[in-house]
């Protein structure tokens, strides 16, 4: 900490791990990039399976509710099957959620059981 309370003159977050070309003077990382995920597609198709996911959790969540809605309209009750569609759309989303934030990381689904589980 310098005199003020805040960081020294002399601290620089990036200088652990990176060193001054000799030329240009520049700081240049001597750490190689770290690959987290096992996973060999390229970040479009992560990103689309990302996508494709969370797509089929909103759709879960909103469609019992259309259904409930329509079947109200079409049977004349009143929000009977509106509410029971919220609640199915609403439990099966956030079973889906649930699962998902379970999955390991990188894979984005539940852990495949093994011959050895059974």
């Amino acid at each position: 900490m310098g005199a003020g309370g805040g960081l020294s003159a002399t601290a620089d977050w990036g200088q652990a791990n990176s060193h001054r070309h000799p030329s240009s003077g520049m700081l240049r990382s001597t750490s190689l990039p770290v690959k987290n995920s096992p996973d060999d597609r390229s970040p479009l198709a992560l990103a689309m399976g990302w996508v494709s996911r969370i797509t089929t959790i909103c759709l879960e969540m909103v469609l019992p509710a259309l259904l409930g809605y329509w079947a109200d309209q079409w049977l004349k009750t009143k929000m009977l099957f509106l509410v029971l569609g919220v609640i199915v759309g609403f439990s099966l989303g956030m079973w889906h959620l649930i699962k998902l934030a379970a999955a390991p990381p990188g894979d984005g689904h539940p852990p495949r059981r093994s011959s050895e589980d059974e």
